[in-house]
C-alpha cells in the first residue's frame, strides 16, 4: 500500500521546479562570486558594490549577505588595550566627525572629540536601574505618569482591534524576505540561534564541496550535486542530533531526490498536521507570551487546536473565543462521509484533493490518522474563565452542535454561544468581524 511519503504522489511539476530555479538564481545575483569565505579574505567580499562609498557598499553587504562588515566594539577595545589601536589613530579617525563645540563636567570643559574619544574607548556605561528610578520619581510626579499611561491606554483601546492586527501583519508581510530572513525573523522573535546553525552546517559543506585546497576537510563524491553529497554524507554526520533534530537519519533519508523538490515540500500544508500545529502553537506561546495571562482565539480548525492548549497552560488561559469550532472534524465532518471510491483513493495515494467553493483542499492520510491521536471531546476542562462561542447559522462546513459540544467540555466556565444570522463559516466580512470583536471585548 502506498502512503504519503510515495513521492511519485506529490511530486512537484516541471513548472513549479522552473519557477523555483528561477527564484533561486534571482536570490543569488548578489551573492559575491567567490563566496563562501570562511578563515581568511583572498577576493573582494564587496564585489558588485564597487560604485558605491566604502560605508555604503558595507551596509549594504549587511542588508543582503547578513554578514557583518565592522567588528564589535568591544574587539576594537580590546586591540586598544593591546596597543594595535593607538589614540592618535582614533583622534584621526574622530577628525571629520567631532564637532566644535564644548560641553561642560563640573568645573571641567571637554569638547567633543574628547566626549567621543571617551565613549570610543571606555563605553557609555550603564545607569543602574535604582538611580534611574530614583530619576523619574524625583523629576515626574507619580500622577502626572498616572495621568499620561492611562491617556495611551484610552487611546490603545480606542483603536480598531482589526485594523490593528491587519496593519500589522501587512508590516510584517512587506518587511520578509526583504529586509529580513525567515530564519532571522525567528531568532528574533524566540530568541534562539538557528541562522548560525544553519550557516555553519552550509559553510561545512559548501567549503568542502568547493575545496580548492584551503578546506580543513576534503569532500568525497564531488562528481555528483551537493544535495546529492549532502544527503549521503549527512547519515554520517551526528550534527543533526547534537543539534537536538529527532530522527535526524530517518528525516534525511525520506527526504527527496531533487533538491527543488525538498524546498517546494517544505511549505505545503500535506506535509502538515495536528500535532505539529499544536506542538507550534505551544512554542509561539512559551517564547511570546511566557508566563502572562492571555486569551486564546480559534476559528475553525484554529479551535482544535487552541483547545488542546488548555492542557499545558492551564493556569494562564483567562478566556476563550471559538469561532466555528471544528474539532475532530477529520473523522467526523470527513473520514465518515467519505465514499468507498474516496477512502480507496486516499489509502492507495495517501491524499485526496477536495473542492469547497472556491477552494481545493489537499486531505492527506497522514493527517486524517494523526486527527484520531489528538481527540479532544471526550475531555472535561475545569478552568473557571469565560468561554463563548460564535456560530453563523448557515454555516454549511461546521455544524452547530459542534460549538455546543465544546461548552460541554467545560465545567466551571462562564458559557454564552452566539448565532450569528446568516452567518457563515469563516465570519470574515465587517459586519460579523464587529460582532467577533465586541465579544472579544466582553472577554477581556
Amino acid at each position: 500500500m502506498n502512503s504519503l511519503e510515495d513521492k511519485k504522489s506529490v511530486a512537484p511539476s516541471e513548472s513549479e521546479r522552473a519557477e523555483l530555479s528561477s527564484i533561486v538564481n534571482l536570490a543569488c545575483e548578489p551573492v559575491s562570486h567567490f563566496w563562501p569565505m570562511k578563515t581568511f579574505i583572498h577576493h573582494n567580499p564587496l564585489h558588485g558594490l564597487e560604485h558605491f562609498p566604502f560605508e555604503k557598499a558595507i551596509k549594504e553587504a549587511e542588508r543582503f549577505l547578513r554578514g557583518r562588515g565592522y567588528l564589535p566594539n568591544s574587539e576594537y577595545r580590546k586591540y586598544f588595550q593591546e596597543g594595535r589601536i593607538t589614540e592618535e589613530s582614533i583622534d584621526e579617525a574622530l577628525k571629520d566627525v567631532a564637532q566644535e563645540e564644548k560641553v561642560t563636567f563640573g568645573n571641567q570643559e571637554l569638547s567633543q572629540r574628547e566626549v567621543l574619544r571617551t565613549i570610543l574607548i571606555h563605553g557609555s556605561g550603564e545607569v543602574a536601574l535604582d538611580v534611574c528610578s530614583a530619576v523619574l520619581q524625583s523629576s515626574h510626579p507619580q500622577a502626572e505618569i498616572k495621568k499620561i499611561f492611562e491617556k495611551i491606554q484610552a487611546q490603545s483601546n480606542n483603536k480598531d482591534l482589526n485594523e490593528f492586527l491587519i496593519g500589522h501583519a501587512k508590516r510584517d508581510g512587506k518587511d520578509l524576505a526583504t529586509q529580513y530572513t525567515l530564519s532571522e525573523w525567528f531568532d528574533q522573535t524566540f530568541e534562539e540561534d538557528v541562522q548560525d546553525q544553519i550557516n555553519r552546517q552550509i559553510i561545512k559543506y559548501i567549503g568542502g564541496f568547493l575545496d580548492e585546497g584551503h578546506a580543513p576537510w576534503g569532500m568525497p563524491m564531488r562528481e555528483k550535486n551537493l544535495y546529492k553529497v549532502w544527503k549521503e554524507l549527512s547519515l554520517e554526520d551526528d550534527s543533526g542530533t547534537i543539534l537536538g533534530i529527532k530522527d535526524w537519519k530517518s528525516k534525511v533519508l525520506s527526504m527527496p531526490d531533487k533538491p527543488e523538490d525538498a524546498i517546494l515540500e517544505r511549505g505545503k500544508f500535506i506535509n502538515s498536521n495536528i500535532t505539529k500545529w499544536v506542538k507550534e502553537t505551544t512554542l509561539l506561546i512559551k517564547k511570546i507570551v511566557k508566563k502572562n495571562n492571555f486569551i486564546l482565539i480559534g476559528s475553525s480548525m484554529g479551535a482544535w487546536i487552541a483547545l488542546n492548549q488548555f492542557c499545558i497552560f492551564k493556569e494562564q488561559i483567562k478566556g476563550f473565543l471559538g469561532i466555528g469550532p471544528a474539532p475532530e472534524f477529520l473523522e467526523n465532518l470527513m473520514w465518515k462521509k467519505f465514499t468507498k471510491k474516496m477512502k480507496k483513493e486516499i489509502l492507495k495515494k495517501g491524499i485526496i484533493r477536495i473542492r469547497n467553493g472556491d477552494y481545493e483542499y489537499p486531505i492527506s492520510l497522514q493527517l486524517i490518522r494523526d486527527g484520531r491521536k489528538n481527540k479532544i471531546l471526550n475531555k472535561i476542562i475545569y478552568n473557571d474563565l469565560k468561554v463563548t462561542m460564535v456560530h453563523g447559522d448557515n454555516d454549511k462546513s461546521v455544524p452547530l452542535s459542534y460549538s455546543k459540544k465544546v461548552l460541554r467540555l467545560f465545567q466551571k466556565a462562564h458559557k454564552k454561544l452566539v448565532i450569528v444570522k446568516k452567518g457563515d463559516h469563516s465570519l470574515s466580512s465587517k459586519k460579523w468581524l464587529k460582532i467577533l470583536i465586541k465579544e472579544l471585548k466582553l472577554i477581556v
